[in-house]
């Protein structure tokens, strides 16, 4: 029985596009998940931070400028701190509800799986969550550059793998 729920790409051939079309599908779920949280607590508060640098920029080469931008880059770290951890969230709570699948891959009939398994197990689980944990310290520790050349490395590979899941021990397959 097919499990997708009515829902599916069809005709979309390419594992690659599938893998972006799921990454945006799922970028565009956080960015509603961010939007909400912002309206029900305040935090991530992004515009607190775009006034924060636009207060550092009209006071540029002033002795404030340094204090400024000090408030600016603490501002900004807790906000991008916070929408890492709803990422996160999202990603893990997800793929454990939809048995490897996010929103986005379900909808593309995509499944992170462990590399040396067939199909969806519970001991994929640590698997999941470990490609996950990759993901967000590559973002918050790396600042994102190793992230962009792990996605990159899916063109690389016969298996389409991207680095965190080469580090996770992981693949994405179709379903």
């Amino acid at each position: 029985m097919d499990d997708t729920a009515g829902f599916g790409i069809v005709g979309l051939k390419s594992h690659k596009l599938k893998r972006l079309l799921a990454f945006v599908i799922d970028a565009v779920i956080v960015l509603l998940l961010l939007y909400i949280a912002y309206r029900l607590t305040g935090t991530p508060d992004y515009a607190t931070v775009k006034v924060s640098m636009d207060r550092l920029n009209a006071i540029q080469g002033t002795p404030e400028a340094q204090a400024a931008a000090n408030e600016m880059f603490a501002l900004f770290g807790r906000a991008y701190g916070y929408t890492l951890l709803i990422w996160f969230s999202y990603e893990v709570i997800s793929s454990l509800i939809l048995r490897g699948s996010t929103p986005g891959k379900r909808i593309c009939r995509l499944r992170v799986i462990a590399r040396k398994r067939e199909g969806w197990s519970w001991a994929c689980v640590p698997r999941v969550i470990l490609r996950s944990v990759v993901k967000v310290a590559f973002l918050y520790f790396l600042q994102g550059i190793p992230f962009l050349v792990s996605c990159l490395s899916i063109f690389a590979n016969p298996e389409y793998r991207a680095g965190i899941d080469f580090f996770a021990g992981t693949k994405v397959i179709e379903r």
